[in-house]
């Protein structure tokens, strides 16, 4: 069947939330294999919703690991149509002898609306129910989506120490 789909930013209009801790003493690089339960119990979401995209080690280095790491988050069960996408993403170094070292944390945010329609006339009264009658929804769905945002933000900072 064909869809319809609509994409909008929960952070409109900055694109990302950007949490950097520099001159760490110790960096826990632990938390970053347990990012998917770590996100699953702030975000009260299953655990099988939590898809790891990227999870990259650069050892080749004298004295600094680098590494990269991107987690999906996906919330569909508060409305039949639109569901929540979260975006992780850490990047960072650790020295290999004192652990010490930097991260950075972004957080993006978006919604998928999908519409499905068989016919032409039903497919432009999806669009106008969509741009007209749609909206409210979408706003309570979108302040859904900034608390789960702002949970993953508090979180790290906690656990970070940049409180």
């Amino acid at each position: 069947m064909p869809e319809i789909k609509f994409v909008n930013d929960i952070t409109t209009p900055k694109y990302m939330k950007i949490i950097a801790f520099d001159n760490l003493k110790f960096v826990n690089t632990k938390i970053l294999k347990d990012m998917p339960h770590f996100l699953s119990s702030i975000l009260g979401i299953p655990r099988y919703v939590i898809r790891e995209k990227v999870f990259e080690w650069d050892v080749t280095g004298n004295e600094t690991i680098k590494f990269s790491c991107v987690w999906n988050c996906v919330d569909s069960e508060i409305d039949p149509y639109t569901k929540i996408v979260i975006m992780v993403g850490a990047r960072g170094e650790v020295n290999k002898n004192d652990k010490s070292g930097s991260i950075s944390f972004a957080i993006k945010g978006k919604l998928e609306t999908v519409f499905e329609y068989s016919t032409v006339i039903e497919k432009v009264l999806k669009i106008h129910y969509f741009k007209y009658l749609y909206k409210k929804r979408l706003e309570r769905i979108r302040e859904i989506g900034k608390i789960y945002m702002e949970r993953i933000e508090n979180e790290l900072k906690k656990t970070f120490g940049g409180a």
